[in-house]
């Protein structure tokens, strides 16, 4: 085998290398000035960004942005410690303490055993003091529990009516909307989704105009229900409408003098 074979052999075997060039100076100055034109080019420069620095912003449009950043921020810490309250009041109303049950004594030891009798039946006593502040405890967790779903249903509606405005969204029609799926069985099922989606207002709306989207959402299991609002109702409901009316015809300058109007092959009007 030749010296300048691209082969070179090892102990454990063969190893491909591709050969290399020499570097001379004559490929170096080629490099050097290509470079030197892409510069010239731009190719270089970095791409303009849509970053903007906040800090630089004028006062009178940076404090506005800061109370609504505070605002949202307080806003989801609100939130957030509404949800774990009530993920911790669910918790101890589904799994209550264990206490362990005392009988009460039978009434021949306080003749047998006096001191043992006023020992078990103080036991007793403290195991039913137990139960009831336990119990009371329970209903307490309850009705907490209650005000803090209904708090929380109270704050997603406002979000959502806060969306419906932005988006300037009639009203009446997000109503309807919600009436037309409670009677047709569907808001248990994509209720939830609804209320706190972003596009949840333009759904509604779209809904209300098509009985057969209603008619399938009705007839699917909720799981399914939830795909189809997702992946067809969504992009239908939130895409911009075109208008349906053809455009007016275009007038072409024709021949003057001939007093008639005559319309083209292609529809436009030529005096």
């Amino acid at each position: 085998m030749s010296e300048n074979s691209d082969l070179n052999y090892q102990d454990d075997g063969i190893e491909f290398e591709p050969a290399t060039e020499a570097v001379t100076p004559e490929v170096v100055e080629q490099e050097q000035e290509t470079e030197t034109q892409d510069r010239s080019m731009g190719k270089d420069e970095k791409p303009e960004s849509d970053y903007v620095d906040f800090d630089k912003l004028p006062e009178d449009m940076r404090k506005p942005i800061e109370k609504r950043i505070g605002h949202l921020y307080r806003e989801s810490m609100k939130a957030k410690k509404l949800e774990a309250e009530i993920a911790d009041l669910k918790a101890r109303l589904e799994a209550p303490r264990e206490i362990q049950e005392v009988k009460m004594p039978d009434a021949d030891l306080a003749i047998e055993n006096p001191s043992e009798f006023i020992r078990q039946n103080q036991a007793y006593i403290d195991y039913q003091m137990k139960v009831d502040a336990q119990k009371k405890q329970s209903e307490a967790n309850a009705e907490r529990l209650a005000q803090a779903q209904a708090q929380e249903l109270q704050e997603r509606v406002s979000a959502f009516n806060r969306r419906a405005e932005q988006k300037k969204i009639d009203r009446g029609l997000i109503q309807a909307g919600a009436m037309l799926l409670e009677e047709a069985g569907v808001a248990n099922k994509v209720g939830d989704l609804i209320l706190d989606d972003e596009d949840g207002a333009d759904m509604l709306v779209y809904l209300n105009n098509d009985f057969e989207a209603v008619d399938m959402l009705s007839r699917l299991p909720q799981y399914k229900a939830i795909q189809y609002l997702e992946r067809v109702i969504r992009s239908k409901a939130t895409a911009k409408r075109k208008p349906s009316a053809p455009p007016p015809p275009t007038k072409v300058q024709g021949t003057r003098g001939t007093g008639k109007t005559a319309v083209d092959k292609y529809g436009f009007t030529v005096d």
